[in-house]
């Protein structure tokens, strides 16, 4: 670029004074030209994401994350600096120059500290690519909470909306009123709405925190069912469709489960009722590898003073099997084990999976235990 404009200089001194500003305009305009040609990013170097999400973490947590460039050209490439728009992002990078077909990684190391709320971060990215420089922009977005608030799982995803579950489950219904809630984060770089829903029933009403999401940010979907508006007994199990704004999948569906009771179902009061109690009542299990097999162990004890039958045991984890039988009984005051066996399990990160047991417990059909699993 400074010898373009040398020769700018030198043909200027040569010409006529009269031509010599329309000869530096016109060479100017053709630099600015190809400057931006040069500006333009390459189509054969691709980033695999060029937005990184780090999803709702507490302000002591520290993240590390990774771009990956891969060349996909002819030229050899090569990172020549990063710049981040922020103080609290330290990066590296590979600084070797890499052929066709193979990859240079980004690390991003974010403290996050005081920095509460949305956040929005940038990367100026430059590579040597041939005999030319590009710049291209990335993005590092999520939401920094207080590490004392309660900061709930996002595993389960739909398009660029991701929630903590996608059911609404109640337990035994008889007249009363009951409500239950699902958090969902925005996890794209534009805002999204939350429009309306579809509800299967009149008895069912549902209500949303915010009606818009900021990048980053969380709401709450309240859904309240009233039993005696719904004509229907026994098991209840339909869908629920949200419409927003996010045009990868516009339509998010949940699921509803229910167990809705007429009067002739109470066959037996607390005082004399089976009761189901998980022991411990949560799992969390970390593991550096999904090649290893994940052992899940827990057990049932029934508390209550009648017996408890155990019908079935049903699990969102893929690749996992329970040994156990599917109808069980157990005597007031005994237990037994429960354990899943799981050979491979292809999801990564912080999953949340539910295992439900289906019994006749005391005003709870459906007994579930949380099961959070760190894959990395």
């Amino acid at each position: 670029m400074k010898g373009l404009f040398a020769l700018i200089k030198v043909i200027c001194r040569k010409a006529l004074p009269e031509r010599q500003l329309i000869i530096f305009l016109a060479l100017k305009i053709q630099s600015q030209f190809l400057f931006a040609q040069q500006s333009l990013w390459p189509a054969d170097l691709k980033f695999k994401a060029d937005t990184l999400n780090f999803g709702r973490i507490a302000d002591t947590t520290v993240i590390k994350d990774f771009y990956i460039l891969t060349n996909y050209g002819a030229d050899t490439v090569q990172i020549t600096d990063v710049q981040p728009s922020c103080g609290c992002l330290v990066v590296d990078w590979d600084k070797h120059k890499i052929t066709t077909g193979q990859t240079a990684r980004i690390q991003v190391v974010f403290r996050p500290e005081n920095r509460m709320g949305s956040q929005q971060k940038t990367f100026a990215v430059y590579v040597r690519y041939g005999n030319h420089t590009f710049t291209k922009t990335l993005y590092w977005i999520g939401t920094v909470a207080k590490a004392h608030t309660h900061m709930p799982h996002f595993t389960h995803r739909q398009g660029n909306m991701v929630s903590d579950k996608n059911y609404f489950r109640f337990g035994m219904l008889h007249q009363e009123k009951a409500s239950q809630k699902i958090r969902i984060l925005n996890q794209s770089t534009k805002p999204v709405s939350l429009l309306n829903a579809s509800l299967p029933e009149r008895g069912i009403n549902i209500h949303f925190s915010k009606s818009t999401l900021n990048a980053g940010d969380t709401a709450t979907i309240t859904l309240t069912l009233t039993p005696h508006d719904i004509p229907f007994h026994g098991v209840y199990k339909d869908s629920l469709f949200i419409r927003t704004t996010d045009i990868s999948v516009p339509e998010k569906k949940f699921y509803i489960f229910a167990d809705l009771l007429n009067a002739q179902d109470f066959q037996y009061d607390s005082l004399s009722a089976p009761v189901l109690k998980f022991l411990p009542d949560s799992i969390y299990i970390h593991y550096t590898s999904t090649s290893e097999k994940i052992n899940i162990e827990f057990s049932i004890t029934n508390i209550g003073r009648s017996d408890l039958i155990i019908y079935n045991l049903t699990h969102s984890l893929s690749g996992c099997t329970h040994l156990k039988q599917n109808k069980l009984t157990l005597l007031p005051g005994q237990s037994t084990d429960i354990r899943l066996q799981c050979d491979s399990i292809s999801e990564k990160g912080m999953l949340r999976k539910s295992i439900c047991v289906y019994s006749n417990s005391y005003k709870t059909y459906s007994s579930c235990i949380d099961a959070i699993i760190n894959l990395q």
